[in-house]
C-alpha cells in the first residue's frame, strides 16, 4: 500500500504531545487515569508506544497487514480489525478514547467505522480523530500531486499521468518508472481515499454520536508546523481554525453520550 512517508523522531514525539494533551484536557484521560486508549489504524503502533512511554493505558488496532511488523513496546497491544463485516475486536464500552492520526480520509465506510467508534467506546468517552481537510493544500499529503484531493472522487487519469511524467513521487515512489508511479497512484486514489467535508462529516457524526465538535483553536495551539506556528502569532484564532479545518489539517471530536 501507497502511503505517506512516516514522520521523523522529532515530528512523532510532536504528535504524541498534542495527542497527549488532549487525551489529558479534553477527553479527561490524563496519564495514569483508569481508562483505556484506542489507537484506531495503528499501523505498526508506534504511536501506542509512545504512549504507552507517556504512562497511557494505550492500545491498537489496524488491518493485520498493516501491523505484522509491530513495534516491540506496543507488542500484546495490537489487535486485527475485522474486514467483512468490518468490526472493533472489542468489546462494547470497553475504552475511555478512541483517537485516529490521517485514517478517516482513508475509511471507504465512515459509517460503519464511526458506528464500531462509537460501540467500543464507554458512555462519555471521546473519539478524537486529526486528519487532513478535503481541500488540503497546496498537494495531496500522501501522493504529493497537486490538487489531486480537490478532484475526488473523480481523479483525472491524465492529470496522474502529467505529474508522474513531470517526477512527482511520494518516499515510497522513488527511482519508479513514470508509467508504475501514474499506475499505482490510480489504483491508490480509487481503492484508498476517501474525501468529505467537514459539512459531510458533521451531519454523520451528529447522526451517530449527536454531537460533533471542531477543537481547532486547541489543536492550533498544540500542534507543531508552519501553519499552527503562525497562526498562534496572528490575531483571529477562530478564523485561523476555520481556514486549517478547511484547507489543512482538521480536529473532529466526538462524545458518546449515553
Amino acid at each position: 500500500m501507497l502511503t505517506a512517508s512516516h514522520p521523523g523522531a522529532g515530528d512523532r514525539l510532536t504528535e504524541t504531545a498534542l495527542l497527549a494533551a488532549a487525551l489529558t484536557e479534553l477527553a479527561r484521560v490524563p496519564p495514569g487515569h483508569n481508562g483505556a486508549v484506542l489507537d484506531l489504524g495503528c499501523g505498526q503502533g508506534r504511536l501506542v508506544a509512545d504512549l504507552l512511554a507517556r504512562g497511557f493505558d494505550a492500545y491498537g488496532c489496524d488491518f493485520a497487514d498493516d501491523w505484522l511488523a509491530s513495534d516491540a513496546a506496543a507488542a500484546g497491544r495490537l489487535a486485527s480489525i475485522d474486514r467483512h463485516p468490518y468490526r472493533l475486536p472489542y468489546a462494547d464500552g470497553h475504552f475511555a478514547a478512541v483517537i485516529s492520526v490521517s485514517v478517516l480520509e482513508h475509511v471507504q465506510d465512515k459509517a460503519a467505522c464511526l458506528h464500531e467508534v462509537r460501540r467500543v467506546l464507554r458512555p462519555g468517552g471521546v473519539a478524537m480523530h486529526l486528519f487532513p481537510a478535503h481541500w488540503y493544500l497546496p498537494v495531496e499529503p500522501h501522493l504529493l500531486v497537486p490538487l489531486l484531493n480537490w478532484f475526488w472522487p473523480r481523479c483525472p487519469r491524465w492529470w496522474l499521468a502529467l505529474w508522474a511524467w513531470l517526477g512527482v513521487r511520494n518516499g515510497f515512489q522513488r527511482g519508479q518508472h513514470w508509467r508504475r508511479v501514474w499506475a499505482d497512484n490510480d489504483r491508490y486514489c480509487r481503492a484508498h481515499l476517501s474525501y468529505w467535508s467537514s459539512a459531510r462529516y458533521r451531519r454523520l457524526s451528529t447522526a451517530i454520536f449527536g454531537n460533533c465538535r471542531w477543537p481547532m483553536a486547541f489543536y492550533l495551539q498544540h500542534a507543531a508546523g508552519g501553519y499552527p506556528r503562525l497562526a498562534r502569532r496572528l490575531p483571529g484564532r477562530w478564523l485561523s481554525g476555520l481556514l486549517s479545518r478547511e484547507l489543512r489539517m482538521a480536529f473532529l471530536l466526538q462524545v458518546r453520550a449515553d
